[in-house]
């Protein structure tokens, strides 16, 4: 049932016009070509250099979506991994990750260990 009136309320929003790379639009449509722009890739200019242009690579995810619903396929989206700090886009393995944090917990339990003994050697007895 709730389900229902979620959608009712995104069609209702989809139907409102917006402005879209200048053009005024559905947001639908707005919509419809931002997946169509992340999924052949694009050119923006370079905010710290205006004489230089930045290239974005085509996403994985909007290519499928768009050929999932060209088929009639219904697709069951999974959030965009996000980019570690500093990796300008480069996915992580879930490993890698598990492996990093594995490796700060050890430093910060010998760290831990190392000022427990500091402690008790500096304590009266």
């Amino acid at each position: 049932m709730s389900h229902r009136i979620i959608t009712e309320q995104l069609e209702q929003l989809a139907r409102q016009r917006t402005e879209f790379d200048g053009d005024y639009l559905s947001r639908a449509e707005a919509l419809g070509r931002l997946i169509w722009k992340l999924a052949e890739g694009y050119y923006e200019p370079d905010p710290n250099n205006p004489d230089r242009m930045l290239y974005y690579k085509p996403s994985q995810w909007a290519i499928q979506l768009l050929l999932d619903r060209l088929e009639g396929k219904v697709p069951h989206l999974t959030p965009a991994p996000v980019p570690a700090p500093g990796s300008f886009g480069a996915e992580r393995k879930v490993s890698e990750e598990v492996g990093d944090l594995a490796k700060q917990r050890e430093k910060a339990n010998k760290l831990a260990h190392q000022l427990k003994l500091a402690d008790c050697a500096s304590s009266p007895a």
